[in-house]
């Protein structure tokens, strides 16, 4: 890897710690729940970690919507987003706060098939301010994908679990170079 290689490196991954904090805006009307993988039904580490940060946010904030977001995906026999419906209704949050969007397959259709779900629910859609609860290593690029399709982003971070993180972070360190240069519309 040569000198630039390494100052990429070092670079998003500097961007990446950066963001991975919470930082909730008051007076928020919507959270956006990132999914990720699903073992057949069952929650992955990182969905359920990210899952408990929304239930205990939306407990103790009862006016915010949620946007629960991602697709089925191979293997699994649900789409994310309903199995995160089930775990949030489950921890006793209102049917008529969730709203699904279960069509996407990447961090980038999330905020766009989210996007247009509030358009309709919306009149001044651009730059409404979301909280996104995701991982901590992925929280830089989602902010840099909501942005990037109109809305204002606040985040809520969830730790990664297990020996899976340094793999999450290497692995984040491509995806935001391939968000950069094709993820927009």
């Amino acid at each position: 890897m040569g000198l630039l290689g390494l100052f990429s490196l070092l670079l998003i991954q500097g961007l990446i710690f950066s963001q991975a904090n919470v930082n909730e805006a008051p007076g928020t009307k919507y959270v956006i729940v990132l999914g990720t993988s699903l073992d057949k039904k069952a929650l992955s580490a990182n969905l359920y970690s990210r899952l408990q940060k929304a239930s205990r946010y939306l407990r103790t904030h009862p006016e915010p919507l949620v946007i629960v977001t991602g697709g089925q995906g191979s293997g699994e026999s649900l789409s994310e987003a309903e199995a995160m419906r089930r775990f949030l209704l489950k921890e006793g949050i209102a049917e008529e706060r969730i709203i699904v969007e279960d069509q996407a397959t990447s961090t980038y259709e999330n905020f766009l098939y989210s996007y247009r779900i509030l358009k309709s629910k919306e009149s001044q859609l651009k730059g409404i301010k979301v909280i996104v609860i995701t991982s901590d290593f992925h929280m830089f690029r989602s902010k840099f994908l909501a942005r990037r399709v109109g809305f204002q982003p606040f985040g809520i971070t969830a730790q990664s679990r297990g020996w899976f993180n340094s793999l999450d972070f290497g692995r984040e360190y491509f995806a935001i170079i391939k968000s950069f240069l094709f993820d927009h519309y």
